[in-house]
């Protein structure tokens, strides 16, 4: 069971302060597989919320929903850090932002391959997260999780 899979089977979870999902902010952390068990951290805004513990159970559901019942899962919660922690744009912007948008970076042949001769250029190499506001490129990410969610920006 590759690791794509189980970002697929939560791609949905969404944390109620933010319009973005979890896997959008990259907030789905240390995803481990051992045979029929998985072991992952959410990181949430609050963790003493109501939320999270819902958070833990979706999470749950999703992936037995995606791979089945018999699947031991386990969800720790971890508390994200605050917002001055995360890069921002001269406008004060973080990538949770409404503003800031995010942009798949494709290697030249597969950019080329797609627009000359209509083939699906794959898997980006990162995502550039970029505010509208100002121009500012807040951070470039290769993780998983960004490319996976982020491969048809």
């Amino acid at each position: 069971m590759p690791p794509d899979q189980i970002l697929d089977a939560l791609a949905r979870l969404q944390e109620p302060q933010h319009r973005h999902t979890l896997a959008q902010m990259d907030r789905i952390r240390d995803v481990q597989i051992e045979g029929e068990a998985i072991s992952l951290t959410l990181v949430l805004d609050d963790t003493e919320a109501p939320f999270a513990k819902q958070a833990a159970r979706r999470a749950t559901l999703a992936i037995h929903e995606a791979l089945g019942s018999h699947i031991t899962v386990h969800v720790r919660l971890e508390q994200a850090a605050s917002d001055t922690d995360l890069p921002t744009c001269r406008c004060g912007h973080t990538r949770a932002s409404f503003w800031v948008s995010p942009e798949a970076q494709y290697p030249s042949f597969n950019y080329w391959s797609g627009v000359f001769l209509g083939l699906s250029m794959g898997r980006p190499k990162s995502i550039r997260f970029t505010c509208r506001k100002c121009g500012d490129v807040l951070e470039e990410s290769t993780t998983a999780a960004d490319l996976l969610h982020y491969h048809h920006t």
